[in-house]
């Protein structure tokens, strides 16, 4: 019997009541067309939860993979820092329980990384033939964004560790995962340059169904947002449009916050709504009748005031406009 080669690369998954979503993540990584003695996997999961170990067990039994489990603190990016530590792999992977990489995913990656790349960002995409309610979650990654989210992303380990890994300050401070996959990526990015988009390294994020209360706790999360822009000055050219708007749908929103204000003195400028409207309307398509329809598109209003909002808010304490 061949001795079995020390692995080029670790992926990491950090667990937090996510247990029962982690044996289809699995499978999926039994499933790749990297050979498994190239890599082995470290799920981390929240101290005093249950449930990971078991999945870890069976599926290191099943599949020939060499699983690890670990019990580590709260906090994804204390989590990803601790696989990290427990693994020798010069290359590192990392996903989330609730993905489903593609069979080449870890061979794509691992492909840029060994011809140079200290970061590699893959695509993410919902399940073939799903897509998102209005309401629901779902998360699409199709550029070099500049986010580096951690639900698809590499590193060269020396890149990773000289850059400290992931910064922990964010959850410790605001309590729900932000800005660490960011923060790091550009401290990666910025002393190297090293960094590239590997469309062929696809991981599908499960979508989640629609539920109002979650939607709103996620617009609710902007409020972080202009601190990381300016821990970040970078992300004005790379991802904000104008320099100024979270996305062309917040520049829509405050074009008819403008307009209607303005209306009340010269009545044609209530046309600036038009954008925003058309954008409503695509966006609750498919949402059932026209009653169901205007129940949805009154929420998504209500949704992106809140952003707006929570972006106002973070903007001035931040001293740093994000609109």
């Amino acid at each position: 019997m061949r001795p079995r080669r020390e692995p080029a690369l670790a992926v990491v998954i950090p667990c937090h009541d996510s247990a029962h979503l982690l044996p289809d993540c699995l499978a999926a990584l039994a499933a790749q067309t990297l050979s498994a003695d190239r890599f082995e996997v470290v799920v981390v999961e929240t101290e005093g939860r249950a449930g990971a170990a078991a999945a870890v067990q069976r599926t290191g039994g099943d599949s020939g993979l060499s699983v690890r489990h670990l019990y580590g603190p709260d906090g994804p990016a204390a989590k990803r820092n601790l696989g990290a530590a427990k693994s020798d792999a010069p290359y590192l992977a990392f996903t989330d329980p609730d993905c489903l990489p593609d069979p080449q995913w870890l061979e794509a990656g691992l492909k840029r990384l060994e011809g140079g790349a200290k970061l590699v960002q893959g695509r993410v995409e919902p399940p073939s033939g799903e897509t998102s309610s209005a309401l629901g979650h779902a998360i699409w990654v199709t550029r070099e964004s500049g986010l580096y989210e951690a639900s698809n992303v590499f590193y060269e380990r020396g890149a990773f560790e000289s850059a400290g890994g992931f910064p922990e300050h964010w959850f410790e401070r605001i309590g729900v995962p932000f800005g660490e996959d960011a923060e790091l990526g550009w401290a990666v990015r910025r002393s190297s340059g090293a960094t590239c988009f590997e469309p062929g390294a696809l991981v599908r994020h499960r979508v989640f169904p629609a539920d109002a209360e979650q939607h709103l706790r996620d617009q609710l999360r902007a409020e972080h947002f202009p601190a990381l822009v300016r821990a970040i000055p970078e992300l004005r050219e790379e991802l904000l449009v104008d320099r100024l708007f979270l996305g062309t749908g917040n520049r829509a929103f405050w074009l008819a916050i403008a307009g209607l204000m303005a209306a009340r003195h010269f009545r044609p400028a209530a046309l600036f709504a038009v954008p925003y409207l058309i954008s409503l309307g695509r966006r609750s398509e498919g949402s059932g009748d026209p009653a169901r329809r205007a129940a949805i598109a009154v929420a998504l209003t209500a949704s992106d005031a809140a952003r707006v909002a929570a972006l106002l808010k973070g903007s001035l304490r931040a001293r740093s406009p994000v609109l």
